[in-house]
């Protein structure tokens, strides 16, 4: 068996988010398809590229990651399935020797790494992370230098949690081995800390790898398992999304922690906890440096934007400091300065301001170069945010978590570095009417003197967006209220990034803009 059980067929780019050379490449690879099954191995890839960008931090990331699809035809379909760990005994033919039941662990699912490194390098020399889909609906998975993953029920999320390992070094936080009430030696961590960066035996609020992510009220450890004997089944003793110590990690009941009570890395079905989203969007950063930006202006008596329109076609961004998350952006004008704002990667309190200083958006122009953003609501979802100048105040809005109809609004301070939530603003403001395909992870707001605006795509469109603005009467954001309910910008250059967008207005022209690939 193996590399006579086959062929390779060729590779495809299915998720093209710029050159390889500048991009992080994925790529999957097809192992235990025959021929004929190749077009379901197409399908289950774009699953997975769906699944990233509906998963965070990817879902703001993805303009960095290329993915690939390598075509592999196997004589047979499948993985073996040893007998030993009450599998079926089935050994078909395939090019890279999947198996089940490695180490005694039916759920370990591995493959012939070394052969599949050397097929990848022939195909997509600057890979950075390898997952091989195993056409079995039979549960598996695996990290290390090549990840595997099966398509038994949850395959999206097994992919999404051995790719943690994979290609971010992530460990898995669950506190069993073989299963909870199997393990016999597995009650006690041993001595020596752990180098993967969310899993810990120091449960010390001061020097605690996470330290920066732990609020001073929560209890250090947070949960603790009263019974070594055995996994700890209780749950959660606080809030969800609570950053701090929990006992039962790195496949032991006690002794080791993980930084929350659920995560990926622990149970499939669960966000990324806050400490795995950081190493992504830390190892992701290089890959975002997102240059500049395509500038189009409303074609007044129509209902069009026009790249170059009224407009430098292209302005560059610099200055910005090496944390700087521009996947989290925003635009205003404020009557005599154009600015460009984004998050402090890692933080959702911290932001940067730019000024246009007649060549570029240069950090700290004009401008305080760090605001801080204090006292929204803790069910914010910070993966994007709008702002806007009204003339009076700058404005920024979030967005509730589980609802991006409803804005959460702050304004600036005067005299400080400080948004504050519901400072001089009314605090909550629906959205109203809009279309059911609008798409709410591309949207953004603007002033135009008069009128408060909100603008957010239609689903599946890289040219058609929605308008709506502020009716005062009911404190809303009304669809097509005072407004073109439906615009379209034309003519923006293949290079731009069509995953978010801003909006400001300047006195006199209506901008939109695309960041750069």
């Amino acid at each position: 068996m193996g590399a006579t059980d086959g062929s390779i067929v060729g590779v495809s780019k299915i998720l093209d988010s710029g050159p390889d050379a500048a991009r992080y490449n994925i790529v999957l690879v097809a192992e235990g398809y025959q021929a004929a099954q190749l077009g379901q191995f197409a399908t289950d890839a774009l699953a997975f590229v769906n699944a990233l960008r509906a998963t965070a931090p990817f879902d703001r990331l993805i303009t960095g990651i290329n993915v690939h699809r390598l075509d592999v035809s196997s004589t047979d379909a499948g993985a073996d399935e040893p007998t030993a760990c009450g599998g079926s005994g089935a050994t078909p033919r395939t090019f890279f020797d999947a198996t089940f039941c490695t180490s005694g662990i039916q759920r370990l699912l591995t493959v012939d790494s070394t052969r599949v490194v050397q097929a990848v390098n022939a195909q997509v020399p600057g890979w950075h992370a390898i997952l091989v889909v195993v056409n079995s609906t039979t549960y598996g998975g695996a990290g290390g230098t090549v990840g595997t993953y099966s398509l038994a029920a949850g395959a999206l999320d097994i992919a999404l949690h051995e790719l943690g390992h994979t290609a971010f070094g992530l460990a898995d936080e669950y506190e069993y081995y073989q299963g909870c009430g199997v393990d016999t030696d597995r009650n006690n961590h041993p001595a020596g800390e752990p180098t993967e960066p969310n899993v810990t035996l120091n449960s010390n609020r001061d020097t605690i790898k996470w330290r920066d992510l732990i609020a001073p009220t929560t209890a250090m450890p947070t949960m603790a398992n009263p019974d070594c004997a055995n996994c700890d089944g209780r749950p959660s003793a606080v809030p969800a999304g609570t950053v701090g110590a929990f006992e039962g990690a790195h496949y032991h009941h006690c002794g080791a922690y993980r930084p929350q009570f659920s995560c990926l890395m622990r149970a499939l079905g669960q966000p990324l906890c806050a400490v795995c989203q950081r190493v992504i969007d830390d190892t992701m950063q290089p890959f975002l440096r997102l240059a500049s930006l395509n500038q189009a202006a409303w074609v007044a008596g129509t209902s069009t934007y026009r790249f170059g329109h009224h407009s430098i076609p292209n302005i560059a961004i610099a200055g910005e400091p090496s944390d700087s998350d521009r996947a989290r952006w925003a635009m205003l004008h404020d009557g005599a300065m154009y600015r460009f704002y984004c998050f402090k990667r890692g933080t959702n309190d911290r932001v940067y301001q730019f000024g246009y200083n007649g060549l570029s958006y240069e950090h700290g122009h004009g401008s305080i170069p760090e605001l801080s953003l204090v006292g929204f609501p803790a069910d914010t979802d910070a993966t994007s945010f709008a702002m806007l100048h009204d003339g009076s105040a700058y404005r920024l809005y979030m967005r509730r978590s589980g609802n991006p109809q409803l804005l959460y609004q702050a304004a600036w301070v005067p005299g400080t570095t400080r948004y504050q939530y519901g400072y001089n603003s009314i605090p909550q403001i629906p959205v109203t009417g809009f279309p059911s395909d609008t798409d709410w992870a591309r949207w953004a707001m603007l002033h135009d003197g008069g009128v408060y605006r909100v603008y957010a795509f239609k689903r599946n469109s890289d040219t058609i967006f929605y308008q709506g603005s502020y009716n005062p009467v009911t404190q809303a954001y009304e669809f097509g209220l005072s407004s073109i309910p439906q615009l379209s910008v034309e003519n923006m250059p293949a290079n731009s990034d069509r995953t978010s967008f801003a909006m400001l207005h300047d006195n006199v022209d209506y901008r939109f803009y695309f960041q750069t690939r």
